[in-house]
């Protein structure tokens, strides 16, 4: 399950991209400063709650989604995440706030520690363990925001969704579903980092179900992010029948179908987890070669998730001798 989350989250910038621009205003900063330091706390929430309603503007998000140079993003990153959390100590159960800080946190660990903690592995193993470390600690952190948002929403979720999964979920509505999805995602993603966690990994069925339940309740949330998801949760069963695989190509075509072929990641991931596991070098080069065709420019708020897409499917090219036991050079 190394790949389960990274390009997945790539693939799901929603909220960190809203968090960028908005924050990093001098007004909003110094808006900030004065609520840290003057004002009843009637006042700050308030304030709170109107910039946590800003994050959400379309014209934002579309500013930082269209961006084709991921390093300034991930640069922008730990200033907004901190600048957040900072928001959130004046309102801590400012569900836009938590809803934010959940996204940014796992986006940030998987999109950009865990990609180079996986490319570090064997030039420089301690430094990629160190990466992986992190990217462990602040997945839980974000899925932790999420499953805060989700007690704040039903009293009892976090206790519930561990002793009683099915009958804590079925009370869920559709407007739970961002917080349900990102609570899966940060779950599965700390399980991928560290598979020393045995604790997390006995909880890993509690990440699909919960990304089960968002499919039920809005399939087409975010062009159909939870079928990326589990793509890559349901190839990386290690069964002997067969099944799991058959449910990633389901729901690989139905990520396809959603996105109309216009976005990298389905193939990607589909090639790193199934075709790698399967051993098909040959269904592996199809679907990167699919995914390098896709259009960088050619939907404008999938143009930063496109271009970490493509980035990716090269590097995976490039290990196609480690990732193959019979390869040869004339493969």
């Amino acid at each position: 399950m190394l790949y389960l989350i990274k390009l997945f989250i790539i693939s799901s910038f929603i909220w960190a991209k809203l968090i960028l621009v908005s924050i990093l205003k001098i007004r909003t900063l110094g808006l900030l400063l004065f609520l840290a330091c003057f004002g009843c706390s009637s006042i700050q929430r308030t304030a709170v709650k109107q910039i946590g309603k800003s994050l959400a503007n379309e014209k934002t998000m579309e500013v930082i989604v269209s961006d084709d140079d991921p390093e300034l993003v991930w640069d922008a990153m730990p200033f907004a995440l901190k600048t957040m959390e900072v928001m959130l100590a004046q309102d801590p159960t400012n569900t836009d706030l938590l809803l934010g800080l959940a996204s940014a946190y796992i986006q940030y660990a998987h999109g950009h520690l865990g990609t180079e903690a996986q490319k570090l592995e064997n030039a420089d193993y301690n430094k990629s363990m160190h990466l992986w470390k992190r990217t462990h600690k602040l997945s839980l952190r974000g899925r932790d925001y999420a499953l805060n948002a989700l007690e704040s929403r039903h009293p009892g979720f976090k206790k519930g969704i561990i002793e009683n999964t099915e009958s804590t979920l079925s009370e869920t509505t559709i407007d739970d579903v961002p917080f349900l999805y990102w609570a899966a995602v940060g779950w599965a993603g700390a399980v991928s980092a560290d598979k020393n966690d045995m604790d997390n990994i006995a909880e890993l069925p509690v990440a699909g179900a919960i990304m089960n339940r968002v499919l039920e309740l809005d399939e087409s949330y975010n062009d159909g992010a939870a079928h990326e998801f589990l793509i890559a949760y349901e190839g990386s069963r290690p069964e002997l029948s067969g099944a799991g695989d058959k449910k990633a190509k389901e729901h690989f075509d139905k990520a396809v179908e959603y996105t109309k072929g216009k976005k990298a990641y389905p193939y990607v991931v589909y090639a790193e987890t199934v075709a790698v596991k399967q051993q098909n070098l040959q269904l592996f080069n199809k679907l990167i070669n699919e995914a390098l065709e896709v259009d960088v420019d050619g939907v404008k708020r999938w143009r930063l998730s496109n271009t970490i897409a493509h980035e990716h499917a090269l590097w995976l090219k490039d290990q196609i001798p480690e990732l193959f036991i019979d390869y040869t050079e004339e493969q």
